[in-house]
């Protein structure tokens, strides 16, 4: 699976401290890995939402205390932008 990660949301992941990063990383890893091998239980576990309205397409990944936009196809993650849960819409 090819992951895309626009520019803001590279920014956004270079300014996290060391324990943030690891954890954004790990969850990343664990969406990509189940998302490479279609495990729809493993997806259970992960905080999904589709959206609505303006971001129509999208997808929103929470991870504790950040939220995660992006757009998912059949061969690419695509990250639209992270960000911590009070400032990502």
């Amino acid at each position: 699976m090819k992951v895309l990660i626009s520019k803001k949301a590279f920014k956004f992941i270079n300014s996290l401290n060391d324990p943030y990063l690891k954890f954004i990383h790990s969850k990343i890893q664990f969406l990509i890995n189940s998302l490479e091998h279609s495990d729809i239980s493993a997806l259970s576990n992960i905080d999904i939402k589709v959206l609505h309205g303006e971001l129509n397409g999208f997808y929103r990944i929470r991870f504790g205390k950040f939220r995660l936009i992006c757009s998912i196809s059949l061969n690419n993650l695509t990250i639209e932008t992270i960000d911590f849960r009070g400032n990502i819409y």
